[in-house]
């Protein structure tokens, strides 16, 4: 297979006329491999993974993609490192000439499979319709202090999916917080999904790495009928909190 491997988000491309959402193609299993932490913040360049791809982030690092992901198959996220998605999900089933694409889930072409290292929301939409498995060892990886309101609010938002989130058989899913968070308590979002699965998903959410001095306890929140967030209370330690 096709291995290309990355240091510098320049060797990405840079800015197009217009968004093109296969700047990037990523098909046949070729692997893309990141060897640092790197922020492709180009957001007309998109990334389509047409087929199978997969990505490589290396242990340590963090590959962060601002522009759109298309899933026309699977990707698979290898490497003990984290990859970080901003933009808003598209999809497609059609992988030759020119695919029809739209923001409606393709069942069995929108799969993001973590075999390795974890995940990192940077827009609401970046999740949303796709398909996510997390293997034995992976984690959710989320900003204490985001830069983004919407995923301070939601964390990983993917309400389009009927099964949005698969653990593997007996596993927890550890959630980092990464970087420090703001002073006194803060709510932060860490998963909405559609509201039936949210209990199942909460009762099996541990803390992979809290914020220095803070105490992390996870609650599920009704958004609308359908719709639950799982959020984390970060609070400083020694302070009590009351809920009437």
């Amino acid at each position: 297979r096709i291995e290309v491997t990355v240091s510098d988000a320049r060797a990405l491309g840079g800015k197009r006329s217009a968004f093109t959402y296969d700047a990037l193609r990523i098909r046949d299993w070729a692997l893309l491999k990141f060897t640092n932490s790197l922020d492709f913040a180009e957001t007309t360049r998109g990334t389509f993974i047409d087929g199978t791809g997969c990505i490589s982030v290396a242990d340590g690092c963090t590959a962060s993609f601002r522009a759109s992901f298309t899933f026309g198959g699977t990707l698979r996220k290898q490497g003990a490192g984290v990859l970080a998605l901003g933009g808003t999900a598209q999809f497609t089933a059609e992988t030759i000439n020119s695919p029809s694409v739209g923001d409606t889930p393709v069942a069995g072409a929108n799969v993001l499979a973590v075999e390795a290292g974890g995940v990192k929301p940077l827009s609401k939409g970046a999740f949303d319709g796709v398909a996510l498995s997390f293997a034995e060892g992976t984690a959710l990886h989320l900003d204490a202090d985001p830069t983004d309101p919407e995923v301070a609010t939601y964390g990983l938002y993917d309400v389009k999916c009927a099964v949005p989130v698969a653990l593997a058989d007996g596993m927890s899913l550890p959630v980092f917080f990464d970087g420090a968070a703001p002073g006194g308590m803060v709510t932060r979002g860490v998963l909405t999904v559609p509201a039936d699965q949210a209990e199942a998903l909460l009762s099996r959410l541990t803390v992979g790495r809290r914020p220095k001095g803070r105490t992390v306890a996870f609650r599920s929140v009704s958004v609308s009928q359908d719709v639950t967030s799982i959020v984390a209370d970060l609070t400083p330690k020694g302070m009590v909190l009351l809920y009437r």
